[in-house]
């Protein structure tokens, strides 16, 4: 028992910590979006710098719950003809995946926590305040914002009709460009 004692002790001297300050994955776009959100999740670290640009506008369409199965088809019928030869994922809240599952065969649709260490091209975030309202849900709409490479579209849910739309789901080339040393 002591050489086990002695082992955790030596075990728990050896551990430390390191703060996460490069992204390599997920375009400076889409990590410009994280800081409230790791904020909500309770984190003190600033989000990780992303060393890359995708110049594509992170876009958001806002609809009704009874829109979401014609919408998010068309929205990943637009991201697979822009990343044709690419992969496009969806992630969802829990209680959105077996309906979404029926309109959107051809796509990964998995939630936050499933989503985690996968990545996209193009990710489809269905419902970010559902994911935000599941329990731990600030930590996985972080995860969920940072599955894709390139594009990242949101399908925010309101109960009002008629919709506006926030920003559209065409790509915008962004002008903005920051060279940073890594």
């Amino acid at each position: 028992m002591a050489s086990l004692t002695a082992i955790l002790l030596i075990a728990a001297c050896a551990v430390t910590s390191a703060e996460l300050t490069v992204c390599y994955r997920t375009a400076r776009e889409v990590m410009d979006l994280t800081a409230p959100v790791l904020t909500e999740a309770g984190s003190h670290n600033t989000p990780p710098w992303p060393v890359r640009s995708s110049s594509i506008i992170p876009w958001e369409l806002t609809i009704t719950p009874a829109e979401l199965a014609d919408a998010a088809a068309q929205a990943v019928r637009q991201l697979q003809q822009r990343w044709h030869g690419g992969t496009v994922g969806v992630i969802a809240p829990a209680d959105r995946i077996a309906g979404l599952l029926a309109v959107l065969s051809e796509v990964p649709v998995l939630t936050a926590t499933q989503s985690k260490g996968l990545e996209w091209d193009a990710t489809l975030l269905i419902d970010p305040q559902g994911i935000a309202a599941e329990p731990r849900g600030w930590n996985r709409l972080y995860v969920a914002l940072t599955r894709c490479t390139q594009e990242l579209g949101q399908l925010t849910l309101t109960q009002q009709s008629p919709h506006p739309r926030t920003t559209s789901p065409d790509v915008v080339v962004s002008p903005r460009r920051e060279d940073r040393p890594v």
